[in-house]
């Protein structure tokens, strides 16, 4: 199994992107956020997947969304999935 990032627009419902690391996916924002403003990407919400090894998405949980998301890539906070995944002893 292998996580992965989804990035939505929260108002139609439309996939942004994907993003191999939750790193990437705040990358992306503040690229966004330098080019078009704060409010380009106040509408995002972000998800954490996770696809077996048939790459069908299996499981998905939520991180942020709107000003938080935002918020979290302007600071560059620790993600809640780095946290969690720093005490898990699978291999990823």
């Amino acid at each position: 199994m292998s996580d992965f990032y989804i990035l939505w627009e929260n108002q139609t419902a439309n996939m942004v992107g994907d993003f191999d690391t939750e790193e990437d996916v705040y990358a992306f924002l503040r690229r966004n956020v330098a080019e078009f403003g704060r409010d380009a990407v106040s509408t995002l919400l972000l998800v954490r997947a996770r696809n077996d090894d048939d790459s069908d998405v299996t499981d998905e949980e939520f991180v942020a969304e709107g000003s938080d998301l935002v918020d979290r890539a302007l600071a560059d906070l620790p993600s809640v999935s780095s946290s969690r995944r720093a005490g898990d002893n699978r291999s990823a």
